[in-house]
């Protein structure tokens, strides 16, 4: 698999190394080339402050006797290899804190930039970039690396760093760069860049088994689905958890820890990753939008858990999981539902958004007066009644199985009597009793009920749904709408619709824009991509395993 770095980074799953091309997208200045980057959750090292987002910090220059030398590169998914007229630049990841780089007759300027209160000193391990709490650690192996920085008395700041790399007598040079902190606990290198190489791919193989291996024409596409879901996991207390983007947003939504759960082949995995989500959880219930390590933005969004979880209790292989970390899984969920029918449900049962961003997509009730009852909240919650009550069966508890199945009438009746009005879904203001009708992607959410929903309604949006524009939508609602449609009843349909989703896909990446508009290095959404993966594996069906 080829990489196009203007479009992808170049990195590995746990690690925050990443090396990308800057293409300048959106205008902002950006000096276009090879970028080393790395993934924090500050604003260290961004030009132009938060604002600029996670971006390259070190612009990558060969050099032959101080001048600059055009090059060309190719890249896998374990191997970026760097080749100018006179000389070549391996670049490989030594684990998840390592990158290693060398060269054979050539040398490298490397180009910084510092934000304020960031610092660039040599010191006896090396060249170090001091980065809040991050140290970036530049040593040579081979050859000599030198360092020119100094202090602007003036703009009372650290002057970007240039950090030059020449060969030694043979014509080669080595640089080693740690991704560590003020304790400098360094990793041991490996052997040699083959090896690195092959663990690199050993890593990817295990991690790409527990994912579909989907039959379709569209293989080389959901390979790279995979190696963007793959680079997109990050270490979260002590989980594997998936940023937004590692190029340009990393923070951590909940929310979409669900949609990667549902690429997931291993059942308990998928139910260890949605138990980590209602970890974040207020003592209430209430689920963050985000989380990071310095902290949480505790506003409500949709239960879009509640569709995963109700296709793995769906499984068989739920019959395997232990009845304690059912139980637990349990609890956890029945605090989170309970925060929405008790603080976002009136006294007719109807459930509501108080917010506009609680939708997840607020455009589509932008025209509503809030509080207002929507279709797609109220399916969420139908399902998340439905799956505890199978849980509360599961584990024995008969009278709480019998409350969760009254709570999924509830939502059931409210959506299909309430909310279904002139065929259509519509919002209805809680206080006014205003009706909204919906014409756009909402009108179409609670086709994840799937055969659950009355034939004359499901009918319906069927036919409704061949004049959507897939290939605009956001990915994410789009997959689950799809996914529904298939489990309707409708899988010629949700074909067609699914092949026009993926194409759009092809040459934009994976993201909502569609590369309008989109940060160079990020056009995969890793929880996108494992909406896809999810997807394809439903309508395209799997490959046996062997």
């Amino acid at each position: 698999m080829h990489l196009d770095l203007k479009k992808m980074p170049f990195s590995r799953r746990l690690s925050r190394h990443m090396i990308y091309e800057e293409t300048d997208n959106l205008g902002a200045g950006w000096e276009k080339g090879l970028y080393l980057a790395l993934a924090t959750e500050g604003v260290a090292f961004f030009i132009g402050g938060p604002a600029a987002g996670p971006k390259g910090f070190i612009k990558i220059t060969p050099t032959q006797d101080n001048l600059d030398q055009d090059f060309s590169y190719t890249a896998n998914p374990f191997l970026l290899h760097l080749k100018t007229a006179t000389g070549e630049i391996d670049f490989v990841l030594d684990g998840t804190k390592i990158l290693r780089i060398a060269g054979k007759n050539i040398g490298l300027r490397l180009n910084g930039r510092l934000s304020f209160g960031e610092n660039a000193v040599s010191t006896s391990r090396g060249i170090e970039l001091l980065l809040g709490a991050t140290v970036y650690l530049l040593k040579a192996q081979k050859g000599q690396i030198t360092l020119d920085s100094h202090w602007d008395l003036k703009g009372l700041r650290c002057t970007d760093p240039i950090i030059y790399v020449e060969p030694d007598s043979d014509g080669n040079f080595e640089l080693i760069i740690y991704d560590t902190d003020d304790t400098y606990e360094l990793p041991a290198i490996t052997g040699n860049f083959l090896h690195c190489v092959d663990a690199a791919a050993a890593d990817y193989g295990k991690f790409k088994a527990i994912l579909p291996d989907i039959i379709s024409e569209y293989d080389d596409f959901f390979e790279i689905c995979t190696y963007n879901l793959w680079t997109g996991l990050v270490a979260f207390n002590g989980k594997e958890l998936a940023l937004a983007n590692k190029i340009s947003d990393t923070k951590i939504y909940p929310a979409q820890q669900a949609v990667v759960a549902l690429a997931l082949q291993d059942v308990s995995l998928a139910f260890d990753l949605i138990n980590t989500i209602f970890s974040f959880t207020t003592p209430q219930g209430l689920i963050p939008t985000w989380v990071t390590k310095r902290q949480k933005l505790y506003e409500a969004v949709s239960p879009l858990y509640a569709f995963t979880v109700s296709r793995l209790i769906a499984s068989d292989e739920i019959k395997a999981i232990s009845h304690e970390k059912l139980l637990t899984f349990y609890k956890a969920m029945t605090r989170a539902v309970n925060w929405w029918l008790e603080q976002r449900t009136d006294a007719s049962g109807l459930s509501f958004y108080a917010y506009y961003h609680e939708c997840g997509w607020p455009g589509e009730i932008s025209h509503c007066q809030l509080p207002v009852a929507a279709p797609c909240l109220t399916a969420y919650l139908a399902l998340a009644a439905e799956a505890l009550a199978k849980l509360a069966t599961l584990l024995g508890k008969t009278e709480e199985a019998k409350f969760w199945e009254e709570k999924y009438r509830q939502q059931f009746t409210a959506l299909t009597q309430k909310l279904w009005r002139d065929n259509r879904f519509v919002c209805l203001g809680i206080q006014t009793g205003t009706v909204y009708p919906l014409e756009g992607m909402l009108n179409f959410m609670p086709l994840i009920l799937g055969k659950r929903l009355p034939e004359t309604i499901s009918l319906s949006l069927a036919e409704k749904a061949k004049a959507l524009p897939w290939d605009q939508l956001p990915i994410i609602p789009a997959a689950l709408i799809l996914m529904g449609l298939y489990d309707a009843g409708y899988p010629s349909l949700a074909t067609t619709a699914t092949e026009a989703l993926l194409k759009s896909c092809l040459h934009h990446g994976v993201n909502d824009a569609r590369g309008k508009k989109v940060n160079a290095g990020a056009f995969y959404s890793p929880a996108a991509c494992a909406a896809l993966l999810a997807l394809g594996a439903l309508i395209f069906g799997k490959k046996e395993v062997q």
